[in-house]
């Protein structure tokens, strides 16, 4: 009944991933930022104690308003952002009473510029922007070895992360000849941690791009030193380290390993980088084949079914097309389906698939590759539990082995792993069940209503009699 194309190559599989989830659209209708609402974040060398106090609120209050009702409505991170500002808010209302020498010496330490530079740099990613505030730590076994970062932003569904650097030219500068001192790490001592621990998140077969945005500029030093070691720097000016620090004579400065430019714009800030997310090659799970074959997917949206849950995914499909969401996901790509897929596949057809069911997995079937069971070594070495079976494991796992996204709705496999640190590549799809033997009469159109009493509200033909 099924076959594999025999002609079909077996290409060098490419590194790729991407993750996704089709669902509904919130339904707070948001607005896209005009350039007014994207004012310059605060800077500590701009003023004085007097102005902080206004500056402070006005900042506070426009992220609140992001949160709530603006871009950053829904976003993962979103609510940490507005209590961490609270929390900030509490410490400036304990001090406004003081004298301004006195109130000088937290202005200059706030974190209110850090919180403004979030604000002006996510407002610049726009649509990329995933969430705020994610904690990732390097999966020490012992924990004494634990290291743990906060990115304060994710960017591209995880491909990117991003450091918000608010400090001042003149700190930034002096740290490049000390080298950091203090309590704080250096932002070089930084960035090693950030690149050890992204490679245990990786994102398209590849570990997250890490970008350090300096909201007020950046040494040229430091950018050389950056880069060398694969973090991207973006920054609305470069200046040369000369210009705020006298230089020890025995001073060594970086050579870069690539041609930068160096740029005195912000056109780094307005056309920020966006990574490669490129995949060739998607291994299907069962649930994906049925969803592209299914009766519910293929027209039958607006039909009636012998089963509650496939009237609710009728339902569902009139407003969120599956098939059209999965097809556009793997048009173009090399298409796997590993023999354990496969073989229950054909089981589970005989048993609940219609004639035409039928006819489009042999259709579909053509463009697919049948590969041998091969789960990776992490996969395999994930602890059964009641959301980890060995079937799943084959399936997922031959995907990993492949270096595959996984078309799949089994969306409780994916979390029980990430519970155990294993991040799955994969297209989450909302789920569609065969359905074609148990279809009944088609539904009929909505009710249509008369031009001029789209708003009235329908009122019964007799009123009821008072008790």
């Amino acid at each position: 009944m099924f076959g594999s194309d025999p002609a079909m190559r077996t290409d060098e599989f490419s590194q790729l991933e991407f993750i996704g989830k089709l669902s509904a659209p919130p339904p707070l209708i948001v607005e896209d930022p005009t350039e007014g609402d994207v004012f310059d974040p605060i800077n500590p060398d701009d003023f004085t104690s007097h102005h902080y106090a206004e500056k402070a609120r006005k900042e506070a209050q426009c992220i609140t308003d992001l949160v709530d009702n603006g871009p950053f409505h829904g976003k993962p991170g979103a609510d940490k952002l507005k209590h961490k500002l609270r929390s900030e808010f509490r410490v400036l209302n304990s001090i406004s009473h003081y004298e301004p020498i006195r109130m000088m010496k937290y202005v200059k330490t706030s974190n209110i510029y850090f919180y403004s530079g979030v604000r002006h740099a996510s407002m610049k990613y726009g649509t990329r922007l995933f969430s705020f505030f994610q904690t990732f730590h390097n999966h020490a076994e012992d924990k004494s070895d634990m290291l743990k970062i906060e990115v304060d932003m994710v960017l591209d569904e995880g491909a990117t992360w991003v450091k918000v650097i608010p400090r001042s030219s003149r700190g930034l500068a002096q740290e490049c000849v000390t080298g950091g001192s203090g309590r704080n790490r250096s932002l070089l001592t930084q960035a090693e941690t950030w690149l050890d621990i992204a490679q245990h998140y990786q994102h398209l077969y590849r570990p997250p791009l890490i970008i350090f945005n300096f909201i007020h500029g950046c040494p040229d030093y430091m950018k050389i030193k950056l880069n060398n070691m694969g973090v991207k720097v973006e920054t609305p000016k470069i200046f040369p380290l000369r210009a705020y620090v006298t230089l020890p004579p025995d001073f060594e400065e970086p050579i870069p390993r690539d041609p930068i430019r160096m740029d005195f714009n912000d056109s780094a800030l307005h056309v920020p980088y966006l990574p490669n997310t490129h995949y060739d090659v998607v291994n299907l799970d069962i649930p994906a084949v049925f969803a592209l074959i299914s009766a519910v997917t293929n027209g039958g949206e607006n039909y009636s079914y012998q089963s509650q849950m496939l009237n609710s995914q009728a339902c569902q499909e009139r407003q969120l097309r599956v098939r059209r969401y999965i097809e556009d996901k793997i048009r173009g790509k090399k298409m796997i389906l590993c023999r354990t897929a496969y073989e229950s596949l054909g089981s589970i057809m005989k048993t609940v698939a219609g004639p035409k069911e039928f006819e489009r997995v042999k259709a579909l079937l053509k463009g697919v590759k049948i590969v041998q069971d091969h789960p990776s070594e992490r996969i395999k070495a994930l602890k059964p539990t009641e959301r980890i079976n060995e079937r799943s494991k084959i399936i997922f796992g031959t995907g990993d082995y492949n270096k595959a996204v996984t078309v799949t709705s089994n969306v409780h496999f994916v979390r029980a792993a990430a519970s155990q640190g294993i991040r799955l590549s994969v297209i989450i799809h909302d789920p569609r069940a065969l359905g074609e033997m148990k279809m009944c009469g088609k539904l009929p159109p909505p009710r249509a209503i008369a031009p001029g009493f789209e708003g009235d509200e329908i009122k019964p033909l007799v009123e009821p009699l008072d008790n």
